[in-house]
């Protein structure tokens, strides 16, 4: 029985490979591999935090009508600059209304909560929020935080 189990594995691994299978697994296979994709509409543009750029700001974003799990999530660069992913890197979000939620973690310390007290963080306490419309890329939406 278990020299039987071991041959069958043996084929499995055989006939799929052990990576390198040579197929194409970029973000842009992948999501020419799901099909049905939604329409993306690119968004991009610039958190400050006191004036500044704002490194590594999560920002995420959810429906209209709240919920605790946001439909997106990404992170502001150096420059303070980023731009919506839903399946390949700035492809945008799909057309919609959102609210937005920003958040800042240490990422070294264990533990460590939102460096901006969780002013931003609850999306339906905050004034932060977006209209992505099809066919209508959006460039330079920014936001201004302050810690006060």
């Amino acid at each position: 029985m278990f020299r039987s189990a071991v041959i069958m594995m043996s084929g499995c691994l055989f006939l799929s490979g052990c990576g390198g299978s040579g197929r194409d697994m970029s973000d842009e296979a992948v999501a020419n591999m799901t099909g049905g994709a939604k329409e993306t509409v690119p968004v991009s543009g610039k958190v400050t935090l006191d004036g500044k750029p704002a490194n590594k700001i999560t920002i995420s974003a959810y429906t209209q009508e709240g919920g605790t799990d946001a439909v997106a999530v990404i992170e502001t660069n150096e420059d303070g600059t980023y731009c919506w992913k839903t399946y390949i890197e700035c492809d945008g979000l799909p057309p919609g209304s959102y609210r937005l939620g920003f958040a800042k973690f240490a990422r070294r310390k264990p533990g460590a909560g939102d460096s901006l007290g969780g002013k931003y963080s609850n999306p339906m306490q905050n004034d932060f929020s977006l209209e992505v419309t099809s066919g209508q890329p959006q460039v330079d939406v920014n936001y201004e935080l302050t810690k006060d």
